[in-house]
């Protein structure tokens, strides 16, 4: 059993939703995409979502009706919704009624960040960097010991990689982070949680989370431009109808 968020999202546009659901897939959401307002209303009610996206501007049963049904149901009246539309014309409509963010398309990857986190109703589930899947073979450095190890996921503050018997939370550690085909970036941070095998249900796998010491702005931007690269760096070469975009 996963526990990532459920979203679920609706728009009329097949191509819009495969993009969609591929990057929030990414941003640790369990996706589950509909073509209309009805089945996002019902299927809602089914799986009660951590999440709900809906399009403004949908055949039949159009967003700001679906908004207007999900807060007048008292199993998902608070649920967050994000509104998404071409323009900001009904902005101030769907904040009347109750969304908790309002994008427009294309979808900014940072404004979607944004909009997420003002959505996640506990403060603990927030995350202040972009994080993104990251899957590669690295090295770090314990006390003068080199280990390597197979990193998880990474962000703009830190990197959570997978190893069996990961060290105590405070403990220091270096990094060495494979960037791109050729480039590497040696970073320092502190342990700041770990997940042993046998501890909970399995999850995540076990290892350890790492927070990178403020870094120059350089090595920061590269960072940065390496997990939006993750995100979204295969649907921008994609994608022939500019839905998403990365600034």
């Amino acid at each position: 059993m996963s526990n990532r968020p459920t979203a679920v999202i609706a728009d009329d546009s097949q191509t819009f939703l495969m993009y969609f659901s591929t990057l929030l897939n990414r941003m640790n959401f369990e996706v589950l995409p509909v073509r209309t307002g009805e089945e996002a209303y019902d299927l809602a009610r089914v799986v009660n979502p951590g999440l709900i996206a809906l399009d403004v501007m949908m055949p039949r049963q159009s967003g700001l009706e679906t908004l207007k049904k999900i807060r007048g149901d008292s199993l998902l009246a608070k649920t967050p919704v994000v509104m998404i539309s071409g323009s900001m014309q009904y902005a101030e409509d769907c904040f009347a009624i109750g969304c908790c963010d309002f994008l427009t398309k294309p979808i900014e990857l940072r404004k979607l960040h944004d909009a997420l986190q003002s959505c996640q109703p506990k403060q603990e589930n927030k995350r202040r960097h972009l994080r993104a899947p990251f899957n590669r073979k690295l090295s770090f450095c314990v006390e003068g010991k080199r280990v390597n190890s197979f990193a998880v996921s990474l962000s703009e503050g830190g990197i959570y990689l997978r190893t069996v018997n990961p060290p105590p939370v405070g403990t220091r550690v270096e990094v060495d982070i494979p960037l791109g085909e050729r480039e590497s970036m040696v970073l320092c941070g502190d342990v700041i949680y770990t997940k042993e095998l046998l501890k909970g249900r399995f999850s995540i796998p076990p290892g350890m989370a790492i927070r990178f010491d403020a870094c120059k702005p350089e090595m920061r931007k590269r960072l940065h431009d390496e997990v939006v690269q993750l995100l979204v760096g295969d649907i921008l070469d994609e994608q022939q109808e500019v839905f998403l975009q990365k600034n």
